[in-house]
């Protein structure tokens, strides 16, 4: 007899996913990356867009996707929803080195390391100038390493000559690093996991704004952020999503009352942990893999989030 996961329809409502992160500061020797694929293609860049699709879906601050912006020093998740995921390892206004002279100087690459279910997405920059140093004399070159599953982002520092930080910083005492939500239409911050401190000491600011970290992440510096996995039970809007049948033997049905878009659903244990991802627009899953028991599940949509008990 198959095994049957029963959907109770136990609705919390719709929920958006806070994730929380834990953050760790270590040292390892930084290499530049072998065997690229360039995301500029030559191009002298300021303020441009970049869209880079990755083979797996990444978790950033409760919300998954493969398809990502580079846009100057961070990177927001491409999504119709005027929230966005921010991923930002320096948050300042950086451009090419080469924008006086029409030539690009600061390449832009990416690429993927390891096997299936452990594979890692590392995004690099190098010799990237600051857009308040007029003379683009300054640099830092860094990387953004992306892991699949685990869903952990990492910033590694390399080399970097910064001979006027309140120059290269816009007046500021160094970049905003870290991860956050941002409203497009506000420009209102939410779920901030931003540092502040030294850049050898530096800890999560507690608030929800943004908070500048002192000078530049030394070469070989790594700054880790890993989920925790914690559901929030922020209200947003109710029951946009239902699932079916109830019980369910191997397939599990999605159904928007309003029509809108699933882009993915993820499917987490009692313990907060992901069981199960599944990107790109779906109407059903297989979930006859899944051992017996209760889970919930989150499907994120071109608007809203839901959370349901399976």
């Amino acid at each position: 007899m198959k095994k049957k996961l029963l959907l109770s329809f136990l609705v919390f409502g719709s929920f958006i996913y806070a994730q929380n992160y834990t953050f760790t500061t270590t040292t390892e020797t930084y290499a530049d990356l072998v065997g690229t694929t360039s995301i500029n293609n030559g191009v002298v860049w300021d303020e441009d867009e970049f869209l880079i699709t990755l083979p797996y879906a990444i978790n950033v601050n409760g919300v998954s996707t493969n398809s990502l912006i580079i846009y100057d020093s961070y990177i927001y998740n491409n999504t119709t929803s005027d929230i966005k995921q921010i991923i930002t390892p320096y948050g300042t206004d950086f451009a090419d080195r080469g924008l006086n002279s029409g030539a690009s100087q600061s390449p832009i690459s990416y690429k993927i390391d390891g096997t299936v279910g452990n594979r890692i997405a590392k995004i690099e920059y190098k010799n990237c100038g600051s857009y308040y140093d007029m003379s683009l004399s300054m640099f830092v070159n860094f990387q953004i390493w992306l892991y699949e599953t685990t869903n952990v982002i990492e910033y590694r520092y390399g080399q970097s000559s910064i001979t006027d930080s309140f120059m290269f910083y816009g007046g500021e005492s160094g970049g905003i690093i870290g991860i956050t939500s941002v409203d497009y239409n506000t420009d209102d911050l939410s779920n901030t996991h931003l540092l502040s401190g030294s850049t050898s000491n530096p800890n999560i600011a507690t608030a929800n704004m943004i908070t500048f970290i002192n000078g530049t992440p030394a070469p070989n510096t790594v700054y880790r952020f890993t989920p925790t996995g914690t559901l929030s039970t922020n209200t947003f809007e109710k029951d946009f999503v239902t699932l079916y049948p109830n019980p369910v033997k191997e397939v599990l049905n999605f159904n928007s009352k309003e029509k809108l878009e699933i882009q993915s659903v993820e499917i987490y244990n009692m313990l907060g942990q992901v069981v199960m991802v599944v990107p790109n627009t779906t109407t059903s899953i297989d979930v006859s893999s899944l051992t017996k028991g209760n889970y919930f599940v989150k499907v994120n949509t071109e608007r809203v989030v839901q959370i349901l008990s399976l």
